[in-house]
């Protein structure tokens, strides 16, 4: 056989023939170039067997697999987190158009797919967004009071009705008037400052050794001085007291009347509150 010869040489692992130029000779059989390049380095080492080339190459095929169908799924669920995000975009780019009160503008395919996402027609959650608005715009016209105790609200039409949330045709109540005996006061006194006395303690002595018990006592009490260095400062400090708001149900003529705690500020309050009088 000539060096040129067009004799193939057939691989003993995936059966592909090539030339003894892209044929490589191991122990026990012949390795196509393909499956030669596949192998480690170990494919160098003299005594380098056909049967180490096929676990090798066996091993290699399992741990490409594996990896191929990780990678598989990894772009599967990047997809559905891309789908899912695309989703959300395209239904709050649907909600726009019908809040506008475009709902024309929908395709049949835009219309099947926001009935799926929102298991509600376009027209339903128009009607729905609409009296979401009109509630919204209702509580934003309203005043949420909490005066002396007593939480109430004004409504847009100008009645009260009693609460700290939102209803809707609630009772219409007129407040009508304001009964208050006036600020009480109690005095408070502090006193600041403290008392020195002063003298000397040798004193009592002397008038002992002079006078006996007698001049002891004597000789003490001249002996001291007590000087008086306080301060004391009065004032008036308000006490809280009682008040009654009057209300007047329009709708049945009944008069309410809730008591609340009541001082000067609180009275302020009350008396700025529209139309009171």
């Amino acid at each position: 056989m000539g060096l040129f010869s067009k004799e193939k040489i057939k691989c003993d692992i995936c059966g592909n023939e090539k030339n003894k130029f892209s044929s490589f000779k191991v122990v026990g059989g012949n390795l196509c170039d393909t499956c030669f390049n596949k192998l480690s380095k170990e494919k160098f080492i003299k005594g380098y067997t056909l049967e180490q080339a096929k676990t090798e190459l066996s091993k290699k095929e399992k741990l490409d697999n594996t990896v191929t169908k990780e990678e598989s799924a990894g772009n599967s669920i990047l997809g559905g987190i891309r789908k899912g995000i695309n989703d959300v975009s395209r239904n709050t780019s649907l909600k726009a158009i019908i809040e506008k009160g475009e709902i024309i503008k929908l395709s049949e395919e835009d219309r099947i797919f926001f009935q799926t996402q929102n298991n509600k027609t376009p027209e339903d959650y128009f009607s729905e967004w609409e009296e979401k608005q009109r509630i919204k715009a209702l509580k934003h016209a309203e005043t949420q009071y909490n005066i002396g105790g007593l939480a109430f609200r004004r409504s847009e039409n100008g009645y009260y009705y009693f609460g700290n949330t939102f209803i809707e045709n609630a009772d219409s109540l007129k407040l009508i008037d304001f009964i208050w005996d006036g600020p009480n006061y109690d005095i408070v006194s502090k006193t600041t400052g403290k008392n020195k006395t002063q003298g000397r303690a040798g004193s009592a002595l002397v008038g002992a050794v002079l006078a006996g018990p007698t001049g002891a006592i004597i000789g003490g009490s001249r002996g001291k001085k007590t000087k008086v260095n306080t301060k004391t400062t009065s004032k008036q400090k308000e006490r809280d007291t009682k008040a009654i708001i009057v209300f007047k149900s329009e709708d049945t003529g009944e008069i309410i009347k809730k008591e609340i705690k009541c001082n000067t500020r609180i009275a302020n309050e009350i008396r700025k509150l529209p139309e009171i009088f």
